[in-house]
């Protein structure tokens, strides 16, 4: 069970080149501007109240190549940050490669600055003779209308941050906050879909609304988001709750991992997570993918996502799945392919994988009937959602398991769904 049509929208730039009528008013133009203020990097958003110590992302800062890139991040780290109303001017000889990367650097390190919502254009001066000067980035949203919506964020992010206080251990607190977020945000096809077009050529615009889908405003305000949203409201809510995490770019094989990969290019069509916990290791995590809110069954039993209508449907009853939380690099690339532009930690520990920490490892009768009576006991409904992790898998799965269910009794109908990936996380629904 998982979002199909996902899309990971990088800002939108538009890029320009000027030259002046001549040398002299070009130059007198650019020592006239004032040198723009750089942010102190890791920038600690005052905005957000937290009892917990931030670990504010530097990820991808980290991983900027140039020192001018580094200077336009902190430039416009400091512009969004402090709302400041017009344009960023930089002087300085800067690269397209040294803005765009810059910009997408900051989109993904600072989800709270909302820089994926809007287009942002920058022209490069220079003199009539081709020597730099400088740049000028120009976003398409006012100061005023971005604190808004920046506020209305960090403001919902330190609501959640309070209930999280509640929260001691580590593991606990970032469960609390996966399952609060997915539980809260339902998964935006419509923007999806128009992300989708943009990618492939059939519109050249997004609506504000389908761009803020893409961010964690959309997620975390709104309630409404797509891959890159999700992911982004989930690293948010985690730095500012003590837990280091970053988004991670890339592709995904929508087959779940069934033979072979499907060739995006260089397209990233996906988001997801890592974070570090206490044992010093990277785990990753996909929130979208573990979103089973708008999933039902038909009356012959087939699943359904998303349906138009859900009348006659019945709810599967577990908005909130674990199969892709806390998995680590070889678990999570079986079928999450990451950017390869980046470098992303590939350990492989597994001591804080949800099964494991939950107790739901299932090899035998026994403890999947004690796993079933525990959640047949907080059932409203005597329906029975389970999910465990086997290390029985392929076609004899299912018969065994339901072979076993049959000594519980009070069921008629087993559905079970499992990602064919190979790691035997299953999501076992009775009624």
């Amino acid at each position: 069970m998982k979002k199909r049509l996902c899309a990971a929208l990088l800002c939108c730039l538009l890029l320009c080149s000027c030259s002046g009528i001549s040398n002299t008013l070009q130059v007198m133009r650019n020592e006239l501007r004032p040198d723009a203020p750089l942010a102190a990097i890791p920038y600690i958003d005052p905005g957000i109240t937290t009892t917990f110590t931030p670990q504010q992302s530097t990820f991808y800062y980290d991983q900027l190549t140039t020192e001018a890139a580094r200077q336009v991040y902190a430039g416009m780290l400091y512009h969004l940050a402090e709302n400041t109303e017009g344009s960023l001017y930089l002087k300085g000889d800067f690269s397209r490669t040294d803005v765009t990367s810059a910009l997408r650097a900051l989109q993904y390190d600072y989800p709270q600055l909302l820089c994926a919502s809007w287009g942002q254009s920058c022209s490069y001066y220079s003199t009539a003779g081709g020597t730099p000067l400088g740049i000028e980035i120009s976003i398409g949203e006012s100061g005023g209308e971005r604190a808004t919506r920046s506020q209305s964020l960090k403001d919902k992010v330190s609501q959640t941050l309070a209930t999280a206080a509640g929260y001691a251990d580590l593991y606990e607190r970032e469960q609390f906050l996966y399952d609060t977020l997915i539980t809260q945000v339902a998964y935006d096809y419509r923007a999806a879909k128009s992300s989708s077009d943009v990618v492939n050529e059939t519109q050249t615009n997004l609506s504000l609304e389908d761009r803020l889908a893409h961010t964690a405003y959309g997620a975390i305000v709104s309630g409404m988001a797509v891959c890159d949203g999700y992911a982004s409201a989930f690293q948010l809510l985690c730095n500012y709750a003590g837990i280091e995490a970053a988004t991670v770019l890339g592709r995904v094989d929508p087959r779940d991992g069934i033979g072979g990969t499907v060739d995006m290019g260089d397209q990233d069509n996906h988001a997801w997570n890592f974070v570090r916990m206490e044992d010093g290791a990277a785990y990753y995590c996909d929130p979208t993918w573990d979103d089973n809110g708008d999933v039902y069954l038909n009356d012959k039993g087939q699943m359904v996502e998303a349906p138009f209508s859900a009348q006659g449907m019945r709810d599967l009853g577990a908005p909130v799945l674990h199969r892709y939380f806390n998995l680590n690099y070889e678990e999570i690339s079986r079928n999450h392919i990451a950017n390869s532009t980046f470098v992303y930690p590939q350990d492989t520990a597994a001591t804080y994988g949800y099964y494991l920490q939950s107790g739901k490892i299932v090899e035998n009768e026994a403890q999947l009937l004690t796993l079933a009576q525990q959640a047949r006991q907080t059932s409203a409904d005597g329906t029975l959602a389970l999910e465990f992790r086997s290390s029985r898998t392929g076609k004899d799965a299912s018969a065994t398991f339901a072979s076993w269910f049959e000594t519980m009794g009070g069921y008629s109908n087993m559905f079970l769904s499992t990602p064919e990936n190979g790691l035997g996380c299953y999501f076992i629904f009775l009624y």
